[in-house]
């Protein structure tokens, strides 16, 4: 889903890495006019129950902060019409709480528009809208340095702190 973007927000570390960015904000005519922000969480089990399909859509709803969400075949997709920040390791993590759901968290993924940068640690993934950012995980897809990219990617070690989560980039398409 796509929205107008057109304003940058202070950036704020949140749900990303902590590691200093190496560049100026790129301008926003590098970025896209459009707004792309999806969440999904697939899961594992049973998960067919009206009960634990409410809860999916309820639990996903309150974490993520958007009234944009769909459960259908395992999977809960949480779009945002607008850049906000993806809380994408809220909700999995609500969702992972044992008696919750019958079912389990499997993968999170995270699709969105954002830049590649070099940083201290490695290559780093900015969303300039939300001033999110995450590592790149080793054995990703290449990604053009400074360029804006549109990423599908897993995010690796959710259940843990900001800083010990990465991306592991699944595909990559320019804006």
């Amino acid at each position: 889903m796509r929205a107008v973007l057109g304003f940058w927000m202070v950036p704020v570390l949140l749900g990303g890495c902590a590691a200093a960015p190496t560049t100026a904000p790129p301008p926003a005519s590098l970025l896209s006019s459009s707004w792309t922000g999806e969440i999904k969480v697939r899961f594992t089990g049973c998960t067919s129950c009206a009960d634990c399909r409410a809860a999916i859509r309820q639990i996903s709803q309150a974490q993520s902060g958007s009234d944009h969400v769909e459960f259908h075949a395992g999977v809960a997709r949480i779009t945002y019409p607008t850049p906000a920040t993806l809380k994408a390791s809220e909700v999995a993590n609500a969702l992972s709480h044992p008696g919750v759901i019958k079912g389990e968290v499997d993968q999170v993924e995270l699709t969105v528009e954002g830049l590649v940068e070099q940083g201290a640690q490695g290559r780093i993934f900015t969303v300039p809208a939300t001033g999110q950012r995450w590592r790149i995980a080793e054995g990703s897809v290449d990604l053009p340095l400074g360029k804006p990219v549109v990423v599908v990617a897993a995010l690796e070690g959710w259940k843990g702190s900001a800083d010990t989560q990465t991306l592991r980039i699944l595909s990559v398409e320019t804006p």
